[in-house]
């Protein structure tokens, strides 16, 4: 890949990758107002009460996500691995 190559692809990659990051934070928005909604829905009289029910349901939901849950084990391998080389590679 020539320098021409290179540079056109950096720059199509990155303005793609901003479009994507300004379409996240869009979908961020979005979800916050569903949020929102929804904690009024719970409880009307008390959004504090509201809140606490939809934490309870979010954390339901990703118990139950099986993406989430291999996205966790990864996570502590990593995290197992990463203090595995800091001890010297010697197990602890």
């Amino acid at each position: 890949m020539d320098d021409d190559k290179l540079k056109r692809f950096i720059e199509t990659f990155s303005e793609q990758f901003l479009k994507l990051a300004e379409q996240v934070s869009e979908l961020r928005a979005s979800v916050n107002v569903l949020k929102i909604h929804l904690v009024s829905q719970l409880s009307p009289g008390d959004p504090v009460e509201g809140l606490k029910q939809l934490r309870v349901l979010e954390q339901k939901l990703l118990d139950s996500d099986q993406n989430e849950k291999g996205r966790k084990e990864a996570a502590e391998i990593i995290a197992a691995v990463r203090a595995w080389r800091k001890s010297g590679g010697h197990e602890a």
